[in-house]
């Protein structure tokens, strides 16, 4: 299958690329790799807000699919960066509109349920607060109307909270990495809150099942179902570290988690990695970029 991807240099996209090694992928990035063709990977060094420099390529390249996981100027999520990555996708669809997509893949995020409570599912209603959550549901607009106007399906892939190597420095295992390794005490803001941390693999078997899923379109969570405190997280984090320091686990807890029901039913796709694991080795490869 041909599949253009915008992103693939990002966290979510280094891990994808990995497990769609089948298809014959052509990637638009900022930052490529030194050699322009990796395995059954074509990087094209670009910006979205730049067509002119590999529009041609992309028409030339005449892909089936296309997964966008680009969203520039992260960790901002102020209102000009949002507005910018709104103003980006109308950009991307108007490219998109000279080819021949049949089905689009695009990652959106958990917040869009703003501040929802327990369990949720595809059905639960969106109320965004941020700027960023907002961006995102104002994006899936466009590009749902665009795929109407051209018949393709469009996925949107609600992803909770990832973790895993690759993440951003100012990720909480990353900080509480940094914190112990310096024989600091972690500053955790909100021990209480409830999160969905799902390991960047499950998260990319999750988007191949998903783009290979003949028929399927629609709005889709992935998380790992499982609700974990940000106090628990942190205290796994620590005894992998083979750190003392624990936060004491509150009595009041609040938060949301996902119900991955619907993504499992279509694809039979369940997160594989259990949390102790994936923390321990997401620290294990900290420590040795740590060491290099």
């Amino acid at each position: 299958m041909r599949i253009f991807v915008t992103g693939g240099s990002g966290f979510i996209g280094k891990h994808l690329l990995g497990v769609l090694v089948e298809h014959d992928l052509l990637v638009l990035s900022r930052h490529v790799p030194k050699r322009e063709v990796v395995g059954s990977v074509k990087w094209i060094k670009g910006e979205i807000a730049d067509p002119g420099g590999w529009e041609e390529e992309l028409i030339k390249f005449d892909p089936k699919v296309c997964i966008n996981l680009a969203w520039e100027g992260l960790p901002s999520y102020t209102r000009e960066n949002s507005e910018k990555n709104i103003y980006l996708t109308e950009l991307l669809i108007q490219s998109l509109r000279k080819t021949n997509i049949q089905r689009l893949v695009v990652a959106g995020s958990c917040w869009e349920y703003g501040n929802s409570s327990g369990q949720l599912s595809e059905t639960t209603v969106q109320t965004p607060e941020s700027h960023f959550a907002k961006a995102k549901l104002e994006v899936h607009r466009k590009f749902a109307d665009y795929c109407n106007s051209v018949e393709a399906s469009l996925i949107w892939a609600r992803i909770f909270f990832s973790y895993g190597s690759g993440q951003r420095k100012t990720s909480l295992l990353s900080t509480i990495f940094d914190a112990l390794k310096r024989g600091e005490t972690p500053l955790i803001k909100s021990p209480e809150v409830i999160q969905d941390f799902i390991h960047i693999s499950d998260v990319a078997s999750a988007l191949s099942l998903l783009i290979e899923a003949d028929g399927v379109s629609g709005d889709f969570n992935i998380g790992s179902g499982i609700a974990t405190s940000v106090a628990e997280f942190v205290n796994i984090a620590s005894e992998s570290c083979d750190s003392n320091f624990r936060l004491k686990l509150p009595e009041t807890l609040n938060g949301f988690w996902a119900a991955i029901d619907k993504i499992k039913e279509v694809t039979s796709w369940s997160p594989k990695v259990l949390l102790k694991d994936g923390v321990t080795k997401t620290l294990k490869q900290l420590e040795m970029s740590h060491s290099g």
